[in-house]
């Protein structure tokens, strides 16, 4: 399903939701759900939330191809990596609104560096299945060096107690092989 789509079937759910279940929902995103959909409620809308809309729409502007571009503002990259980075840290004061439309991001983790730790260590592994040992600092092959470098590090942050115990005991579940 397209982000579209999904953003679309969110605030038709919302909409009946609330009405029919109005207990279920509160207060704040309900005010979030009004300001995305009305241009004459978000004209009056407190400037935190009509801020927070335009960056998101931003946001999905720059991660969508789109033939229409309804952002209000530019936002380049960096500035988007740091707004969702700060989003992260405020998940426990987003309201359930937030959350969700965040979650419809395309690309978009609560916990980036855990999908990140995931991807490297499933590379690692088919490494270590296509060529019978570990990643080589001094190969030939730039993939090969940064995946030596990746490991290295990662080896490095478990002796010295900075992994979680899920990530150490992955880690150490893929059989690496000392370099010759």
């Amino acid at each position: 399903m397209s982000h579209a789509t999904e953003l679309r079937t969110l605030h038709a759910t919302w909409l009946v939701d609330s009405v029919l279940t109005p207990e279920r929902f509160d207060g704040e995103s309900v005010s979030f759900l009004q300001a995305a959909l009305y241009p004459e409620v978000r004209a009056v809308s407190a400037h935190r939330i009509t801020t927070w809309l335009d960056v998101i729409e931003a946001i999905e502007a720059l991660s969508l191809p789109t033939t229409d571009d309804n952002s209000t503002i530019a936002l380049g990259p960096r500035a988007a990596s740091n707004f969702l980075t700060h989003q992260r840290r405020r998940r426990s004061h987003l309201c359930r609104y937030q959350t969700e439309r965040l979650e419809l991001l395309p690309e978009f983790s609560w916990a980036p560096l855990d999908a990140v730790f995931a991807r490297r260590l499933a590379e690692l592994q088919a490494h270590l299945n296509d060529h019978g040992r570990s990643p080589r600092l001094k190969s030939d092959d730039p993939t090969e060096r940064s995946l030596a470098r990746w490991v290295r590090h990662t080896r490095d942050r478990d002796n010295q107690g900075q992994l979680s115990e899920t990530a150490s005991a992955a880690l150490h579940a893929v059989s690496l092989t000392p370099d010759p």
